[in-house]
């Protein structure tokens, strides 16, 4: 009886589809058979016509009680309530909701009460376990102060027989150390930071790099300690102390170099290497004239000399010249087609030049050479940044980056392109990473926001769209019913 009630009123309303009295009575035939979202859609088409009337409102109220959703219920029993005061079904509805508010209110006090036990018993015997570990390790502090004496005066007698030792034998041990292994280094450390010679496969890696450089260090006090005035160490170790900004005891070590009579006597092509390296420093210091003075002293000596001509192209480069820094950065590789040094140096100058494309020519040049050379990769990811090839940068900068982590430029740059291949979650990282570095830096700090309210963005469109889905599909399923019963309603006529 009652489908054939329901399949009565769905025709009434097609021969009429403005009858409210229709749409409320199918919509309660629809909620009666727990068909929800379709009775909600025809007691809304009523309220849209009539929006007093009583039934329809109540309907709304019972079809969200069914949905558990009791507080928007309530809204709408008041509604009917402030229309008809004694509505009957209104106020039992209203009844029912705020009882399972009531119920769900107390199950969630029950549950609150429940976890709050279970925290202050965790909290308990953390307080006890940290009082007994506190005083295992007062105890353990105690004896291990006690051991510690023992050992230091121990030590102490060791040292001194040590040190007696050392004082006969220092002569000795100079030496021997003074090995195949060390003569080695020495004259690659020579070649390498004085001529630009190009580094070998297997030191090509930075930690090895810094390795060498460490116990070339070390190699070249050792030599001095025989020898105190060998312009060979005394320049090599100079250039050691400058390549971990030490400037200051660098510049002390050249001029000692530079002060010896062996070199104010003749002019000869290591007088050349110390300029240079004196050159270095200065620029290192910031103290470009000076630099600048200095390394034309050297090419007076030497017009050929490598060190010297791609120190003046880093001169001109850093006030800003960048037409005479590319001329002296190709004498440079006119002098020494493969110095890696040059080859970034043009391409970085042609880059300050906006001249994008052509500074990649010379990036990737570089690369060939020494395809973990940082700078040229950092390089052209700025280069490939500018021209808007995002993720061909985003390449370049996850490179460099792996080979220096905390460079901020670097940083800023990966979180750029990230952001702009929309790729908000990654770029959060970089800047993220940044302000760890340095929690001072503003622009870290704005763009950091930027891209967080991007992703906030994302995550209501996302949300916005799933609930649209869900409405069309259940939308679709209902007509769909609607037009088989219709259909099957006929067929029995």
């Amino acid at each position: 009886m009652s489908k054939i009630l329901r399949y009565d009123y769905e025709d009434v309303l097609k021969r009429n589809p403005n009858d409210i009295k229709s749409m409320i009575a199918l919509g309660q035939k629809l909620l009666q058979q727990q068909k929800r979202n379709q009775a909600l859609y025809w007691f809304d088409a009523a309220i849209s016509l009539d929006p007093n009337m009583v039934d329809s409102l109540c309907g709304k109220g019972d079809a969200l009680q069914q949905f558990d959703k009791y507080q928007k219920a309530i809204q709408w029993y008041d509604r009917a309530l402030s229309i008809v005061p004694n509505h009957v079904p209104s106020l039992v509805g209203k009844a029912k909701a705020l009882y399972q508010l009531e119920l769900d209110f107390n199950k969630l006090a029950k549950r609150i009460t429940i976890i709050k036990f279970y925290i202050a018993k965790v909290l308990n015997k953390q307080k006890t376990e940290s009082s007994l570990f506190e005083r295992d390790q007062l105890e353990k502090q105690k004896l291990e102060q006690r051991f510690k004496e023992k050992e230091d005066q121990t030590k102490e007698k060791l040292d001194i027989r040590i040190k007696e030792k050392e004082k006969i034998n220092i002569n000795k041990q100079l030496e021997a150390k003074l090995n195949d292994k060390a003569k080695a280094l020495h004259q690659y450390k020579i070649e390498a930071l004085l001529q630009g010679k190009s580094k070998p496969k297997h030191q090509i890696e930075l930690e090895q790099e810094i390795e060498l450089e460490l116990e070339s260090q070390k190699y070249f006090d050792q030599a001095l300690l025989t020898k105190p005035n060998q312009i060979q160490a005394l320049t090599g170790k100079g250039l050691c102390v400058n390549t971990f900004q030490k400037q200051y005891d660098a510049e002390v070590i050249i001029n000692k170099a530079l002060s010896l009579p062996t070199i104010l006597s003749h002019n000869n092509d290591k007088q050349s290497d110390i300029y240079a390296a004196k050159g270095d420093i200065l620029l290192n210091q910031q103290k470009y004239a000076e630099a600048n003075s200095i390394y034309d002293k050297a090419l007076e000596l030497d017009p050929n000399h490598l060190q010297s001509t791609f120190g003046k192209g880093q001169y001109f480069r850093l006030i800003e010249n960048y037409d005479d820094a590319i001329e002296w950065y190709d004498k440079a590789i006119k002098l020494k087609p493969n110095h890696i040094n040059s080859i970034w140096g043009k391409g970085e100058s042609l880059r300050m030049q906006d001249k994008f494309r052509k500074a990649i020519v010379y990036f990737d040049r570089a690369l060939k050479y020494h395809p973990k050379h940082f700078l040229s990769l950092y390089g052209k990811g700025e280069a490939l940044r500018m021209l808007k090839f995002n993720y061909d940068a985003s390449v370049e900068y996850k490179q460099a980056l792996e080979l220096q982590p905390n460079h901020i430029k670097g940083l800023f740059g990966y979180g750029e392109v990230l952001k702009l291949m929309k790729k908000y979650q990654q770029s959060l990282v970089c800047y993220k990473k940044i302000l760890e570095i340095d929690q001072g830096n503003m622009e870290a700090v704005q763009l950091k926001y930027e891209v967080e309210h991007c992703i906030s963005q994302l995550q209501q469109k996302e949300s916005i769209n799933t609930l649209r889905k869900q409405d069309l599909q259940s939308n679709s399923k209902f007509f769909d019913g609607l037009q088989t019963n219709t259909v099957n309603f006929r067929k029995k006529l």
